[in-house]
């Protein structure tokens, strides 16, 4: 569902108002880190909604931190795919912060 954005705005959604959830999903997911393919998983799921849709708001501050802890093994498994969503994050938090 993510991956096709199905139904339309999922991945808007999960980002901006649901982002609880989605922080969530990713954390019961990080239990299963040491396969390969859940860590892509997680990276896929936080580039279709956070890559795309991330808004430096101060409600998603938690959000963000959490997802920060969660970074090393991904960026390990998935740096390609992985460092523009951290640079997306750093870039609109930086403009709030100025």
């Amino acid at each position: 569902a993510l991956l096709m954005d199905s139904p339309k705005g999922l991945c808007g959604i999960l980002a901006q108002r649901e982002y609880e959830l989605l922080a969530d999903l990713l954390e019961a997911l990080s239990m299963f880190q040491e396969a390969a393919v859940v860590k892509q998983c997680m990276v896929v799921a936080l580039t279709r909604t956070v890559g795309k849709h991330y808004k430096a708001l101060p409600e998603l501050d938690l959000f963000l931190l959490r997802i920060l802890d969660m970074s090393i093994p991904l960026l390990d498994a998935e740096f390609t795919l992985y460092m523009p969503v951290l640079y997306k994050l750093a870039i609109e938090g930086g403009r709030r912060v100025q």
